[in-house]
C-alpha cells in the first residue's frame, strides 16, 4: 500500500535511475487521484508510456534497479495493453503502452490535459 507522496516519488525514482533518455509517461488511476488528494492510498500505481518502445525502455531500466517482471494474472485480463507489473518488496507498478482497456487509450486529448 502506497500512503504517501514520498513512496510514490521513489519508486519513480527508482524506475527512471537506469534511463537511457528521458520517456514521457502518464500515471492513471489511485497514484493520480492519491497526487490530487482525492484518495488517501493506492495499491499499485499505473503508468501509461506513450507506446510500446518506451514502455520497453522502463521495463528494461526498473530490471537495472531490482525490480522483477511478472505477466498479468487472469484478474487482469480485460486490461489490453498491461504487458508487464513490475514488483519491488512490496509496491506493484503496472505498466501500459498506449492502451489501457478496449477503446480506452491515450489520445492527444488526454496528453494535452496532462
Amino acid at each position: 500500500m502506497l500512503s504517501n507522496h514520498e513512496d510514490v516519488y521513489s519508486i519513480f525514482q527508482d524506475l527512471g535511475k537506469n534511463l537511457p533518455n528521458l520517456i514521457q509517461i502518464f500515471v492513471i488511476g489511485g497514484a493520480a487521484m492519491q497526487y490530487y488528494n482525492l484518495k488517501d492510498a493506492t495499491k499499485d500505481i499505473d503508468i501509461v508510456c506513450m507506446n510500446q518502445e518506451e514502455r520497453t525502455k522502463l521495463i528494461e531500466s526498473a530490471l537495472k534497479s531490482g525490480f522483477e517482471m511478472t505477466l498479468p494474472e487472469q484478474s487482469h485480463k480485460n486490461l489490453d495493453g498491461l504487458g508487464r507489473i513490475a514488483i519491488k518488496g512490496p509496491h506493484t507498478v503496472d505498466i501500459f503502452a498506449g492502451t489501457i482497456r478496449g477503446s480506452y487509450k491515450l489520445n492527444s486529448a488526454m496528453r494535452k490535459r496532462a
